[in-house]
């Protein structure tokens, strides 16, 4: 697949993790940066390289080469006949038409490293380039649609004039449009059936917002109003730490700043909320996060950006030999802190300018790090001024890490000297390679086996752990042994013991052992056949896996061993288990509850502004049953209204939503009824913002040691959120990943932290480990200000 802007083409993987990523740059990475609604597919074209056979390149005279290019339909991968390629000036200008293959020579200079070329084919979403493509590469192409609407405030429901709508990854005159008097709209272009179609809105007086979705329609001109949220307007200056002067291009949330520094626009907030947080940053200086309290909010607001501090130096080896290519990074010495805090030793508040309460400096590019030259010399320039008890480390291929801990860097561009000497790591005498293994089990794919590898080489060997079924092993090169264990299975498995000549690129170990079926069948509780359901066979954290067939029959070919199995089958946010079950058995049935479909979408209370299906942590019970089961969203792609169908077992059921990343409080609805057939109901989860309250420190006490976590739960989900020490992590409940905000943390010498996300009602601290005793061991807050809460801590006698 593949998608671009006019003059820029992105590569794209989603995964939620990096729309996470990109969330979390400052300045907003989906602002800054056109993000693809397609990516690339391999095509089975063979590709024409510049210079290759196909080229028209002469040995007297090299001008042009031809490239043969396939478009196809992004959904079906059907060629496009007749799309058509056009080059620019850049290149051999020219206009090219696809064949019935969807096929298409195009001519360009020879030896170009890149050029610009527009794909487009009639219903269906152009296509910009503006590099190299690769031939092997097909272009594909959604089909498309035009949006027409209206631009409305939603608090009124008042048009819009002059409000805009634009696709973030195209800056093509068509590809945005400004609403008329009546706030209506007509945007072509929009691709059908992808799930991250994404438009912006702009209107004065609220805040640039940005709405994710996919049009599930064939419709070529779908009717979708847009509905925006009112921003909060904030201005003022970012300025230069040392000199004051304005800086210029720096990005507050996403407002950019003027020459001199000034900005003025609307963000995306709450105005009903004690504080507005904001994210500064401009190139070159460290980043500010800044909470502004609500009464501030319309003051003239300065931020003071701070160049970072430096710390430079250079790495030898133990002769005094300079070591190039060595990494060098710089970051906070928390194990130093740790031994200070348990041997009472305090530390001297920072040397610089205090920040407001609950600001943070960070480093502008994430991490303080550098690789030395071939003088072995580093400089790091992004350091956090005034920074303490920092440790300063530096590794490199063939020498054993080495670091040093410093107690403070200088203000901005003040420069720490640091030298470090590697001595040379005797586990790495010899060069090393990499080794990727793939375990199978009588053919088919392993990979939920757990255990290790031995390996052993002409001069070395080595062990390391794997799961998942795959390992990657940095091993010594030439003839290697090879032995795989897995856990859950006996050693010495046929097919365990490999031997190598050489070390390949990837290594496929084919285990084989005797294999006895389990069979049986999976019905739904009003005895339809449950097809297409997947199953597992699990023992000692290892499973083997099959899906039912149409009838809900089910083979699951597991080690004839003699040991139990737990079979159990898993259908979204459902599944039904069977456990002790042993190899051979047959009429093994499962029965699931009969699955029913729901529309959600969760709000904010207040202002009906769309809450992030990512802050989004979703769980679900039976009305008879104590714990919720998490319910995953992440997948789920909203339509243009905001919402999101899933599957939940029908029935009754009680519901809670909770936010990560935002002070909503968790909302509990009990006796919600999906039903089993039918249209699936649509369900608004309103979630309301709560308060923050800070925990302090009982005088004369120290801070807890850091293995000690405290965490504040309310009182109806204490039991229900658990520390699991095998995994050093925590099980949020109902809470989910919401319980992170309600840690007590103190950090270096702040003796109060804040928690967040709060309502009124009764908590709890909980503790791990237990034998630490926290008191007052319950609070009861309030809806509105709440006094400091006092925590005592100790030992249990």
């Amino acid at each position: 697949m593949l998608v671009a802007g006019v003059l820029a083409l992105v590569l794209f993987l989603r995964t939620v993790g990096e729309r996470r990523a990109d969330r979390a740059d400052v300045p907003d990475a989906r602002a800054a940066h056109p993000e693809p609604a397609l990516a690339l597919r391999p095509s089975n074209a063979e590709p024409t390289e510049p210079g290759d056979a196909a080229s028209t390149r002469t040995a007297a005279e090299p001008t042009t080469v031809e490239l043969t290019f396939r478009v196809l339909d992004y959904e079906s991968d059907a060629p496009i006949a007749s799309a058509r390629l056009r080059t620019f000036e850049d290149s051999a200008p020219g206009t090219w038409t696809a064949d019935e293959r969807g096929e298409c020579v195009v001519t360009v200079p020879a030896g170009a490293s890149r050029f610009r070329m527009h794909v487009e084919a009639d219903g269906y979403m152009h296509l910009a380039l503006s590099w190299w493509p690769d031939p092997s590469m097909a272009l594909h192409l959604a089909r498309a649609t035009t949006l027409i609407g209206r631009l409305l405030a939603a608090d009124t429901g008042e048009a819009l004039p002059g409000a805009s709508i634009a696709l973030p990854w195209d800056d093509c005159a068509s590809a945005k449009a400004v609403a008329d008097l009546a706030g209506r709209y007509e945007l072509a272009n929009v691709p059908l059936h992808f799930p991250d179609t994404a438009v912006l809105l702009k209107a004065t007086g609220f805040a640039d917002q940005r709405r994710e979705f996919e049009l599930r329609s064939d419709e070529p001109r779908i009717e979708q109003d847009f509905r925006l949220q009112r921003g909060i307007e904030i201005h003022g200056h970012v300025v230069d730490w040392v000199s004051g002067a304005g800086i210029a291009d720096a990005m507050v949330e996403r407002l950019t700043t003027e020459a001199d520094g000034a900005f003025r626009g609307w963000l995306e907030g709450d105005l009903t909320a004690p504080t507005l947080e904001v994210r500064v940053a401009a190139r070159e200086f460290c980043e500010l996060a800044a909470r502004i309290d609500s009464a501030r909010i319309g003051d003239e607001l300065l931020f003071r950006l701070p160049r970072g501090a430096v710390v430079e130096g250079v790495v030898r080896d133990g002769s005094g030999s300079p070591v190039p290519n060595a990494s060098v990074a710089v970051r906070r010495d928390h194990d130093e802190l740790t031994r200070r805090r348990a041997r009472g030793i305090a530390m001297e508040p920072p040397a610089g300018e205090p920040l407001p309460e609950g600001w943070e400096l960070k480093p502008w590019a994430s991490v303080s790090m550098d690789s030395t030259d071939g003088e072995g010399r580093y400089r790091i320039e992004n350091v956090v001024p005034w920074g303490q008890v920092l440790s300063v480390s530096a590794e490199a291929d063939g020498y054993a890490e080495a670091s040093r801990t410093i107690e403070a860097v200088g203000g901005p561009e003040e420069v720490t000297e640091v030298d470090l000497v590697l001595e040379p790591d005797a586990t790495v005498a010899v060069p090393e390679t990499a080794l990727l293994g793939t375990l199978r089990l009588n053919g088919a794919a392993f990979d939920t086996a757990r255990g290790h590898v031995r390996w052993k080489g002409a001069t070395r060997s080595g062990e390391d752990w794997f799961n998942r079924g795959s390992f990657f092993a940095e091993v010594e090169p030439g003839a290697l042994t090879l032995d795989v264990e897995v856990i859950g299975l006996p050693a010495g498995l046929e097919g365990s013991h490999v031997e190598l000549a050489s070390v390949p690129a990837e290594l496929f170990v084919d285990l084989r052992m005797p294999t006895r079926p389990i069979t049986g069948r999976v019905t739904y509780a009003d005895g339809s056949a449950a097809s297409g359901v997947d199953l597992k066979a699990c023992w000692c954290k290892t499973s083997v896996s099959a899906k039912t067939a149409a009838d809900g029959s089910f083979a699951l070919a597991v080690p004839d061993e003699d040991q139990p199995y737990e079979v159990v089958a898993t259908v979204p946010n459902d599944g039904a288990s069977v456990a002790d079950v042993r190899a051979g058995a047959t009429d093994v049935n499962l029965v699931l509850q009969v699955p029913g479909r729901l529309l959600f979408r969760a709000v904010d209370a207040v202002t009906h502004a769309p809450i992030d299906e990512l802050d989004l942590g979703l769980g679900w019970k039976r009305r008879e049953q104590a714990r919720f089961h998490h319910w995953d969203v992440y997948h789920l792609v909203p339509d243009a209204e905001g919402w999101m169908e899933d599957q939940l077992p029908a029935g009754r059921l009680d519901l809670i939503a909770a936010t990560s990343e935002t002070d909503h409080v968790p909302l509990l609805l009990e006796d919600v009824l999906v039903p089993a057939a039918g249209e699936p109901p649509r369900l608004e989860l309103a979630l309301a913002r709560g308060f923050r309250v800070h925990v302090a420190l009982a005088e004369g006490l120290e801070p807890p040691p850091p293995e000690v976590e405290i965490v504040l739960v309310e009182e109806a989900y204490f039991e229900q959120v658990q520390a699991l020490p095998e995994t050093d992590s925590w099980d949020g409940g109902p809470l989910g990943n919401a319980v992170v905000r309600r840690f007590v943390y103190f950090e270096g010498q702040q003796r109060t932290c804040e928690l967040a996300a709060l309502g009124p009602g009764r908590y709890r601290f909980k503790v791990e480990p237990p034998d630490i005793v926290v008191e007052p061991e319950s609070v009861t807050l309030v809806e509105g200000e709440n006094p400091p809460i006092e925590l005592r801590w100790r030992y249990a006698k």
